[in-house]
């Protein structure tokens, strides 16, 4: 997803390279079929490493090589994506998100009417948009996300709705780009409706924040943190909590 520093303009100094093991097929299954299950079993571990996700699309990139269908495009889109995000180096960041932007696009050139591909289209269109730091490339994300939500707004914890919800949020307002906090507002609620998670609340709560319903952001964000308990990821905690600082300063402590 597209982050507000990025949006902002603001970069922060780029981190060491991280070197990923380089590939080992003799360690792998050798049929297609064992290595999709293969990546969709080791993309169902929690807390999900790089490893896991960078093992996964190993076995991707070998079941490439004995068919070239639908269910291999979109899943080697979904772990180029995952390992975009956990790559901090923007030049790693990109790449990988070039070539799940490229898988995308090829599995929904086979099967135009599968949410997977024009979900995972829009969110590798959006780590390149973020790595290369252009707001011109946000329109074609934002069709592919729309295109997502059409066919199944629910798919991934309402997914396509949330990729949507952020970007209205984080993004410069008209006539720089498309951000917009009440169509926010709009779409993380129906983001919540369908899929009440710990993470889509905390962005409801961001986006009530940012449309200055404060009493509503912080009621939404405490109970969020409250329910999520230790399961939430550490980077939607923080965030979380920097909300609730901003809060405190608007309200008041006694508020």
């Amino acid at each position: 997803m597209l982050y507000s520093q990025y949006l902002a303009g603001c970069c922060p100094p780029e981190p060491p390279r991280y070197v990923l093991d380089p590939p080992r097929a003799e360690t792998l299954p050798a049929s297609a079929k064992t290595l999709i299950e293969e990546s969709d079993r080791l993309l169902r571990r929690y807390p999900l490493g790089i490893q896991d996700v960078e093992r996964a699309r190993q076995a991707l990139a070998k079941a490439l090589q004995f068919v070239r269908s639908f269910d291999v495009h979109w899943r080697l889109s979904r772990a180029c994506f995952l390992l975009s995000q956990k790559l901090a180096n923007r030049e790693e960041k990109l790449r990988y998100a070039l070539v799940g932007l490229e898988h995308a696009i090829q599995g929904r050139r086979l099967v135009r009417d599968r949410v997977e591909p024009h979900y995972y289209e829009a969110l590798n269109r959006a780590n390149v948009a973020e790595a290369k730091g252009s707001l011109k490339l946000v329109k074609p994300m934002m069709a592919a996300a729309r295109k997502a939500t059409l066919i199944d707004e629910a798919y991934d914890n309402a997914g396509p709705l949330v990729v949507q919800g952020k970007v209205y949020l984080t993004a410069p307002p008209w006539p720089m780009s498309v951000g917009n906090t009440e169509k926010a507002v709009e779409m993380l609620a129906r983001a919540v409706r369908l899929a009440p998670t710990a993470m889509n609340k905390i962005f409801l709560g961001q986006a009530y924040y940012h449309d200055e319903q404060y009493v509503r952001s912080r009621k939404v964000i405490r109970k969020a943190l409250k329910a999520a308990g230790s399961r939430l990821d550490p980077r939607w905690r923080k965030e979380a909590r920097d909300y609730l600082r901003r809060l405190r300063a608007e309200l008041g402590t006694e508020q």
